[in-house]
């Protein structure tokens, strides 16, 4: 279950986030160039590209549902430093 350290709002969040991406795209690395550029604003680097690739392979490899292993990469991109702080 995504969230289960996180507060109700952030996984509400992630999953609202999810959706409006996938209404874009399904398909893995357009979809992790969206979730990168709505949530940090900026593309990711070939690196996290392939990081977050095999983390919704993973993740789907869980559960079928394309909604959950794109929340959960949304919330983890919500935890992160570069989402958190002001540089």
């Amino acid at each position: 279950m995504i969230g289960a350290s996180n507060s109700p709002f952030i996984v509400e969040q992630s999953q609202k986030t999810a959706r409006r991406i996938l209404a874009q795209t399904a398909a893995p690395e357009p979809l992790i160039r969206n979730a990168y550029t709505l949530i940090l604003n900026r593309a990711p680097t070939a690196t996290e590209t392939q990081h977050a690739s095999a983390f919704l392979k993973a993740f789907g490899a869980e559960s079928p549902d394309p909604l959950n292993a794109a929340a959960a990469l949304c919330q983890t991109l919500f935890a992160t430093a570069e989402f958190r702080y002001l540089y």
